[in-house]
Order: structure tokens, then sequence, then C-alpha cells
């Protein structure tokens, strides 16, 4: 049976895990803003601590560390506070770091079993942990856990749990659209099979905040075939921006538009129709919700036929970015939402940060 992966995977994720909550310290409060920093699709490294300009509901902040990180690693930091003060300051731990991969898909392409090698050949590495969400389950994996099996032999098996799990995931989907005959009962089982609801987006961004060391997630929607139904989207904006952006999370949203299938129920179907079926405007809703997402986290939103180049430029992205630290001036716990805004002094570069968090 086909389930939306945030009614399936996310959510059985947020059930067993989702027991510990971080609490901002009440006397020091800490602010941690990943940065990213483009000029066209190029990463900017040579930026340093007096480059940047930081600011919370419009009002200049004074910005006490950067760091430059490169996969786990720190390449180079500069600390701005008293001899005291960084005694008692660690540093950023980014050699915990836990990728999710979303893989919200109709049909199994073989450009996705690209994306898993390139994930395991040139990101995946000692003290990562890898979670992937298929049409079907939640498989999660640790760097450490690999026993004795290389990489390679991981991937290779990741491949086809995908693929089996997309053809049986999806199942009931197909069966209902093959032909496009619609009656009304089949038109609000598909509602349903295509549901996303507040309270999942929620849970998953709350179980996030838990996880200690950085987060990044990779969204990868696939647009169906069947002009009929997109995923119906009931929830809050505002608030679901709000809580991503405030559990520090880097998320990554990449769709896939209709491409070049060559499944026998995806044949059947286009047959059925006569002709390729026309463009659906209910995938608006969908791009917009996790562009948005993608927007508050400092995240990249991508659209292309080829989830390869998208993933590999989002890796890219998860891998080399700076993490700015203040202090707020004036802060209150008053449990209202804070905006931040990063700039690159005199320079019109593209600056992808978290929106804000939660003064909680």
């Amino acid at each position: 049976m086909k389930k939306s992966f945030l009614a399936m995977g996310i959510l059985a994720i947020c059930i067993t895990s989702i027991s510990q909550e971080i609490q901002h310290d009440a006397v020091a409060i800490n602010i941690e803003v990943p940065v990213r920093v483009f000029k066209g699709d190029t990463f900017i490294d040579s930026l340093t601590l007096d480059d940047f300009e930081v600011y919370e509901d419009g009002v200049l902040q004074e910005i006490e560390a950067v760091y430059l990180i490169f996969k786990n690693d720190i390449e180079r930091e500069e600390i701005n506070i008293s001899q005291e003060q960084k005694k008692i300051r660690s540093s950023p731990d980014v050699e915990s770091r836990t990728f999710v991969i979303v893989f919200e898909i109709i049909d199994y392409i073989h450009q996705f079993g690209d994306v898993i090698d390139i994930f395991f050949d040139e990101v995946f590495s000692v003290g990562d942990t890898l979670i992937v969400v298929t049409p079907l389950r939640t498989l999660n994996l640790h760097r450490d856990s690999l026993g004795n099996r290389t990489k390679s032999q991981v991937a290779d098996e990741l491949k086809e749990k995908l693929k089996n799990d997309a053809r049986v995931g999806n199942w009931e989907y197909r069966s209902i659209t093959r032909y496009g005959n619609m009656d009304m009962e089949s038109a609000q089982r598909l509602k349903y099979l295509r549901y996303l609801e507040e309270s999942k987006l929620l849970g998953f961004a709350e179980y996030l905040k838990s996880v200690e060391g950085q987060k990044h997630v990779f969204f990868l929607y696939q647009q169906d075939e069947t002009p009929l139904i997109g995923k119906e989207i009931t929830y809050d904006p505002k608030k679901v921006k709000q809580i991503f952006s405030d559990a520090s999370i880097s998320a990554h949203f990449l769709f896939l538009p209709q491409t070049r299938i060559t499944s026998i129920d995806v044949l059947e179907k286009r047959r059925s129709f006569g002709s390729r079926p026309p463009e659906d405007t209910s995938y608006i809703n969908i791009y917009t919700a996790f562009s948005e997402v993608a927007h508050a986290t400092g995240g990249i939103i991508a659209s292309s036929i080829n989830p390869t180049h998208m993933f590999k430029k989002a890796f890219d992205a998860s891998q080399n970015y700076y993490l700015l630290y203040y202090t707020p001036k004036d802060y209150k716990s008053d449990g209202k939402f804070r905006n931040i805004k990063v700039k690159v002094k005199g320079k019109k570069y593209r600056v992808l940060h978290r929106a804000g968090y939660l003064a909680d």
C-alpha cells in the first residue's frame, strides 16, 4: 500500500525517538547559524568574521565566532570573545552528522542508484548516520554498523531495497490510476495516499531538533505522470517554517518533474490517456510547501529531470558552510520567533541561512 513518506517513515521515527527536547539556556543563549554563501553556483570559502553581519529582528548583533566547515572538519575558526570565555566554550560538534534522504517517488529510475553511489562515495564517513525513507519503510544506518561490508556493498543493498519498495509501496496507487477511470471512492483513496498534514511535518522537525550534531535533510519529490491528483497539503505554512528553522536543520528540496519512464504500468497508463498527460497544477502546492521549508532552513531548492545533478549540488552544499555564533541582545524567553538575517558586507552574494529561532 502506498503511504506518504511522512505518514509511514518519518512518523515512525518520531514515535520511537522523540524523547529528548533541547532547551535554550536561560542565562547565556548562544545562537548557531549555519550559513552558505555563493557567487553563482560557487561556494565562497574565503570569508572571515569581519565580512559577516548578523541581524536579529532588525537589530545588529555581535558575532562571537565563525567556523568554516568542510565535511566533518573545522577548516578555519575565528573567536571574538575573552580568554575566560574561550576556556568554557566548546567547539561545535561537526563530527556527528545525520543525513536523511526522503525518496517520495512513484517509479524507480536508474539515476536514483547513481544518487546512492555518490552519497556513499563522496559524503558518508566515520561517525555519520544515514536515514533513508522509501515509499514503504524507514532504513537506519550508522557508519559503525557496516560490519565487514564495504560501502559499495551497502549501497547496492540499499538500491535494491529502494527499487523494491517503490514497486511494492506504490502498488495500490498504481492500480487505481492505471487506466484513469476514477470514481468518487477511488478519488478519496488517492487523496489519502498522497496526503500531507501538519502534525507529521512538525513531528519530523521536532525529532531532528533532538538529534545532536549537524543535520541535513534531502526531500526528493517525483512528479507523478497522472494528472488527476497531487499531494493535498493542510497546514499553517508560517508555523511549519518556524519549527523547521528552530530545529537548526538544513533541508534541501529536490523536485523531479515528469521524466521518460519505461515501466509497464506507466506505458499502459499513457496509452489509456491517448497522449502524454498535461501538467498538473496541484504540484504547485507541494513545490511551494517544501520550497518554503528549504528556504527557512538555508537549504538548496532545485528542479531538474536529472536527480543525480540535483543531489550532487545539494550534497556539496551540505558539506561546505560556515557556522556563525552570537549571543542575542536583550534576550527574552517569551516563545516568540526571532527573525535572523545574515549579510556579507559590500558583496552581492547569495546567502542562505536559517530564518530564525523560537525564544523558548
